[in-house]
């Protein structure tokens, strides 16, 4: 018996490595077996702002120190090695609100079958506090016009805002010749995204 296994043990060598090459180009090509995989540290996207401004809502608190959160995910054997937590796209959907006071927002995610399913998130909602920045009513005399009024809030904003450009100039340190010229470029490239 000691012969027999001695024996050819070149061709068995080379039968085992040929069975070990087909059974993983089988088991990378099978779209059926997925392998679980583990992200850490996956920061959370913020979606539909502008909606959220044009709806007259602004966020007060909560988007300050969003988590980065764990995500579990069963991955397609054959892709394993090339996802990446951003094709997961986490992220909160800001159009979803619709009043003001304390918001839960569900943390959501996508799913292909290129790269599979999240099947868990550390953390599943985030608590957001609204206010509003404008109302909008309709006028008593024709109700076909809209009303929109700033409220105090939003006049708060304005007065911030206000400021946003004496910020921004201490930082960038342009003589005032740059800082015109900068202010005329950045329009006309402004103007060709429009066309």
């Amino acid at each position: 018996m000691g012969k027999a296994l001695i024996h050819n043990w070149q061709w068995k060598l080379l039968s085992l490595f040929l069975a070990v090459c087909l059974w993983s180009g089988l088991i990378t090509q099978d779209e059926s077996l997925t392998r679980e995989k583990i992200f850490n540290d996956v920061s959370i996207n913020v979606t539909n702002a502008d909606t959220l401004r044009r709806n007259g809502f602004i966020i007060v608190s909560g988007l300050d120190d969003l988590p980065a959160v764990r995500i579990r995910v069963d991955v397609p054997q054959k892709n394993y090695n090339t996802v990446t937590a951003s094709n997961y796209n986490l992220r909160i959907d800001l159009s979803r609100i619709r009043e003001t006071g304390e918001q839960t927002l569900q943390v959501l995610s996508s799913s292909s079958s290129n790269y599979g399913t999240v099947t868990d998130i550390s953390v599943e909602s985030v608590a957001v506090q609204v206010d509003e920045y404008i109302t909008r009513s309709r006028s008593r005399e024709d109700e076909r016009v809209l009303i929109a009024e700033i409220t105090e809030k939003g006049e708060r904003l304005r007065d911030k805002a206000v400021e946003v450009p004496a910020q921004m100039a201490c930082c960038i340190r342009l003589e005032p010749e740059e800082a015109a010229e900068l202010y005329k470029l950045l329009y006309k490239l402004l103007g060709n995204f429009k066309d």
